[in-house]
């Protein structure tokens, strides 16, 4: 978990104003932020902070960051960002509540543990940039800021994607092209919670399993109850996603949105973790949020049947922000025998499963922890996980050749994702090689 704060709303304004000399035509740095003259608020999870005064405020990290402004709705303003936030408290906590169209975020206030691992400690001086075009280290208020842990190999010469050069870009902010831009893309995704899980839905999901070593997991173990609770946690539940499909006259095609599950089994219901543990729910539902549809140039009737998705997979954290693997998933159905299949790239290599879903094994490591008062008067301290990833990831099946058809077309489609949309010819390539394990030609 990134340990950097973010102070109240009433901020004593941080512009300790040092002047940076500028190049003419420089648009970057017009002056710095001194951290600890601020009363700052932090969103651990994803390394962001927000320091306000009145009508002003400062969004980023502890090394640079952009002018924002109140607003009605977090959204890109002309030299930085308006956020929609208000003054909250969780878990008895004081911060900030920054409203987001994927769900809101939780800035709690800093402490002086966040503070001495900044950078300089309390001496910390973030660079101000004169907008978010201009400054590219600084994330999206609303999403991680993810600098990518690329394993793609390059695509094949029979490809019709980007060159390998392409594929091996490391991204600051997502590509994504949402639904209403100028690229059409499939329905976006929906959290279910205390909805049963129809297992004929099922498309894919992640058992984990806690690695039970390194610090965090000592802190946790400190109260037996705490252990055993993260234990059953972690190691019961599934995370996987659903697609509700349905029959049109002769025709099956998919339905609604992607629907993202928590649950102990594919036929049981949704439970996230509980509000109690605030931190872990929300990292938990924000995690799975992280499923994008990839834009495909254009509207075609192959997308009644086909869905692709882009899924960033947290391998590791910096001690400020989660270091990932570029994977794509693609969810097919066939229109006449109704025959699913999914299939996944990750870490360079694609997986596929017919008419069950794709399955997997994380080994989970808990790298930080966050606090709660427990027991009679709150005397008590439960750790509870925060900053966690999957350290290896094993499926049930072998994967695909390197070099067969679905792999290239699977390496083509996260090429589109990070260079542009999805080519008309490559999807529907893909739509009937997808159709050729279900039941053949579609027509």
């Amino acid at each position: 978990m990134a340990r950097i704060t973010l102070g109240s709303l009433s901020l004593a304004l941080c512009l300790g104003v040092v002047a940076v000399a500028q190049q003419p035509g420089s648009k970057t740095v017009s002056t710095d932020v001194k951290l600890a003259d601020c009363k700052v608020f932090v969103h651990h999870s994803s390394g962001t902070l927000v320091a306000t005064h009145g009508d002003q405020c400062y969004f980023g990290t502890a090394e640079h960051v952009v002018s924002c402004s109140r607003g009605d709705a977090t959204q890109k303003a002309e030299h930085g960002w308006k956020l929609k936030f208000t003054e909250a408290r969780s878990e008895g906590k004081p911060g900030l509540l920054l409203y987001c169209s994927s769900g809101d975020r939780f800035y709690v206030a800093a402490s002086e543990s966040d503070f001495a691992k900044m950078p300089n400690g309390a001496k910390t001086v973030a660079a101000l940039c004169s907008s978010h075009d201009a400054c590219k280290h600084v994330p999206m208020p609303c999403e991680p800021k993810e600098p990518g842990l690329l394993t793609i190999k390059p695509a094949s010469p029979k490809s019709n994607g980007a060159d390998s050069k392409k594929s091996q870009k490391i991204h600051d902010d997502s590509n994504v092209i949402q639904a209403g831009a100028k690229f059409a893309t499939a329905p976006g995704l929906t959290l279910i919670e205390g909805e049963r899980v129809k297992p004929d839905e099922a498309m894919i999901f992640t058992r984990s399993i806690l690695i039970e070593e390194g610090q965090s997991v000592a802190a946790m173990s400190r109260l037996q109850e705490n252990i055993t609770n993260v234990r059953y946690n972690m190691n019961t539940y599934r995370l996987g996603y659903a697609l509700p499909a349905t029959k049109n006259g002769d025709r099956w095609v998919f339905n609604g949105q992607v629907k993202g599950w928590r649950a102990t089994s594919t036929g049981d219901v949704s439970v996230w973790p509980p509000s109690t543990y605030r931190v872990s729910r929300d990292e938990a539902m924000r995690r799975a949020k992280l499923l994008k549809p990839i834009a495909i140039a254009e509207e075609l009737d192959e997308m009644n049947n086909l869905r692709v998705y882009y899924l960033p997979s947290l391998v590791g954290h910096d001690g400020r922000q989660y270091k990932i693997e570029h994977s794509v998933l693609a969810f097919f159905i066939h229109p006449k025998t109704g025959y699913r299949m999914t299939v996944m790239l990750r870490a360079g290599r694609t997986y596929g499963a017919v008419n069950k879903p794709v399955a997997a094994t994380s080994n989970i490591y808990v790298q930080d922890t966050e606090v709660y008062s427990v027991g009679p008067f709150g005397l008590g301290q439960a750790h509870v996980p925060s900053v966690f990833y999957s350290k290896k990831v094993d499926f049930d099946m072998e994967p695909f050749a390197e070099g067969d058809a679905l792999d290239r077309l699977m390496n083509t489609a996260l090429e589109s994702h990070l260079a542009g949309p999805l080519a008309a010819a490559d999807f529907k390539a893909l739509s009937n090689e997808l159709a050729r394990y279900t039941g053949g030609k579609t027509e």
